[in-house]
């Protein structure tokens, strides 16, 4: 009995117009669904939200490519904040109702110290007797040092974000 007032309960949904994609004739639309077509496309109310209005979460690693090619600290300090910026402000564009979060971390330790020695000049220890740096940490250290206002600067001028 059950399973025949649910086949009868089902039978005048579709009554009602509220048929299958296949009835409809949509079939070929729907054979590889995206996430953004099953969002986008979607009339039911228990939907909540919309891909324009998801969070876009850019984790970004820059910075040791750059000291480790033998750009000095400040240089690569002003790289990594127009960086930022120019993620941030790409995504105010193009998804304006999106908050956007950043997970941005320091500079990590390389392992590939024998070749700041080679950097000598510019990065040197002591430039007139050019004694070379053994490790990338020093030049590492002043970017870490300089990172928390870069950061804050980001946060101030796009309040709208996270950045982390």
């Amino acid at each position: 009995d059950e399973d025949e007032e649910k086949e009868e309960g089902e039978a005048e949904e579709q009554e009602e117009g509220e048929g299958t994609a296949e009835e409809e004739g949509d079939e070929e639309e729907h054979v590889n669904p995206s996430v953004e077509d099953d969002i986008v496309g979607d009339n039911d109310p228990s939907t909540i939200f919309q891909l324009d209005k998801l969070e876009r979460i850019y984790i970004v690693l820059m910075g040791t490519n750059n000291l480790g090619g033998g750009m000095l600290p400040e240089p690569t300090v002003e790289g990594m904040d127009a960086t930022g910026r120019a993620i941030l402000t790409l995504h105010q564009t193009n998804f304006p109702k999106s908050p956007a979060a950043m997970l941005f971390s320091e500079l990590l330790p390389r392992k590939d110290d024998f070749r700041a020695a080679r950097m000598c000049p510019p990065r040197c220890k002591n430039v007139t007797s050019l004694e070379p740096y053994r490790s990338f940490m020093p030049a590492i250290e002043r970017v870490n040092r300089a990172l928390p206002e870069v950061v804050e600067g980001w946060r101030r001028d796009f309040v709208n974000s996270r950045i982390v």
